[in-house]
């Protein structure tokens, strides 16, 4: 038999119906599997969005957070009222205090207490707010410490007398060191660190084609080459530079000109470089954008997607970058270590630890590989 509801004057569950006392009832009683059991058995049509923010917060608290993300994408639309848009922002910033993305917690719940104070006040948001603060400020000093922490070993490690004699072409294909040692998809081996002028097999190399458009557009040279000028993966120190020119008080542009999404990227990197700094040399997170360019282009030569022409030059080009804007691998490994960070803080939706725990297998990567007992090649 059909369960009838009260409905609204839009054919949706009235926010009186008893359903929700029911609802109330289980999340008291922690019986999440029953509330999201209850509601998935009601059509959509009828969901109002009370009823949406009740299953999403069965969902939080079976930790189901891609469940949620995905009931919180289409609840968005519908938030039309304060109170609403500041419920959805709540749970939006909780999903990301318990997935350790703090900075984004807190901008969620800011902008909570902007739209509905009084909501935000009955369940202390404001509260939240603080702790987010508190964690985000501890990680920026344990990121401090552990940056102190591998700059002193990798030092350690470099002070090595008698570097190991390495060609131009080994040169190259050590800049590229995090690629090299990568795997890509359905490759059961990274390319390593020889084989400069290696050619895939037809299986390998139709693979290899396939990963490049999946995940990049990447469809043909043309498309490849505007990748490397463009893309986000192998161009950090881009915006790396523009967050240094803002913090000297230089900035490359005004805050005015980006929209909300933009503002909160640039202004989370700008807390995130704050952290680190100091540790940045001078040339910037360039060998981050070295190395990874490095490896694109040797996937993409490997697969047939450039000439040899264009390989060539390109790593040689690369290298020369690296001779001019570095000294030694301990210098070039700190670059690279830095951008590893900036990456990931990125790419993980602006979470210290993440990044964190990123640059620290980063590390243990560099001070386990040959780099710091090869010459630097400089320049002549």
């Amino acid at each position: 038999m059909e369960i009838k509801f009260k409905e609204d004057e839009n054919g949706r569950i009235h926010d009186s119906d008893a359903i929700f006392e029911k609802i109330d009832e289980q999340l008291d009683n922690e019986e999440y599997d029953a509330v999201v059991s209850r509601i998935l058995a009601i059509p959509r049509g009828k969901w109002s969005n009370k009823l949406r923010f009740k299953l999403v917060c069965a969902y939080n608290n079976q930790h189901d957070f891609e469940k949620s993300e995905a009931e919180l994408d289409e609840l968005a639309p519908l938030c039309q009222s304060g109170e609403d848009m500041a419920r959805y922002r709540y749970m939006r910033g909780y999903i990301c205090y318990m997935t350790d993305r703090e900075i984004m917690a807190r901008f969620h719940y800011s902008a909570a207490v902007q739209l509905a104070p009084e909501y935000a006040k009955s369940i202390e948001l404001k509260d939240e707010i603080a702790e987010c603060t508190e964690i985000i400020e501890k990680d920026y000093a344990n990121m401090s410490a552990m940056l102190v922490r591998m700059f002193d070993d990798l030092q350690t490690r470099c002070e090595k007398q008698n570097k190991l004699s390495i060609t131009d072409e080994q040169f190259q294909l050590r800049l590229g060191f995090f690629p090299a040692i990568r795997k890509i998809p359905g490759f059961e081996h990274p390319v390593g660190l020889d084989n400069y002028f290696m050619q895939y097999n037809d299986e390998d190399k139709a693979k290899c084609l396939q990963w490049f458009e999946r995940f990049y557009g990447i469809t043909n040279e043309d498309t490849f080459f505007d990748f490397i000028q463009n893309g986000f993966v192998n161009n950090v120190s881009r915006m790396t530079n523009d967050v240094l020119a803002y913090l000297i008080g230089k900035p490359n542009f005004e805050l005015s000109q980006l929209n909300e999404s933009g503002r909160l990227s640039f202004e989370s990197c700008v807390g995130f470089v704050k952290g680190f700094g100091k540790f940045i040399p001078n040339a910037g997170v360039l060998a981050w954008d070295i190395g990874e360019k490095i490896g694109f282009a040797r996937h993409a030569y490997y697969s047939g997607l450039i000439g040899n022409f264009d390989y060539c030059k390109g790593l040689l080009t690369l290298a020369d970058a690296a001779r001019e804007n570095f000294s030694s691998w301990n210098e070039y490994m700190r670059s690279l270590l830095c951008g590893a960070a900036l990456y990931m803080f990125n790419m993980d939706n602006f979470s210290i630890s993440g990044a964190m725990e990123f640059m620290n297998n980063m590390f243990l990567f560099l001070m386990n590989s040959d780099l710091p007992d090869v010459e630097w090649k400089s320049s002549n």
